[in-house]
């Protein structure tokens, strides 16, 4: 998860049960959470890291029943989604 222009984005994880690969994203401002359905996202995982660089979220490895060295992309670009091989752009 991180925190970028006074929101909270989470990706993933795991419920005790399920590995997880859904977008949540909390607004501070309005105080309510909602999710963001984007086509194609990376696979279920968990104990993967994320960072923010220049108006993107980058999401690399994780674990999915075997550790995975990709990187993805979710950019904050209005509609525009997109996807490349061995980085994924995800726009929101």
């Amino acid at each position: 998860s991180i925190i970028n222009n006074n929101n909270l984005y989470v990706f993933g994880g795991f419920d005790g049960s399920t590995r997880k690969n859904d977008f949540h994203v909390y607004s501070f401002e309005k105080q309510s959470w909602s999710e963001i359905h984007a086509p194609n996202p990376p696979s279920a995982r968990h104990s993967h890291c994320c960072v923010v660089y220049e108006g993107s979220m980058y999401i690399f490895g994780g674990y999915d029943s075997s550790y995975k060295n990709a990187l993805h992309a979710l950019s904050d670009r209005p509609n525009n989604m997109n996807y490349q091989d061995d980085v994924r752009h995800l726009y929101l």
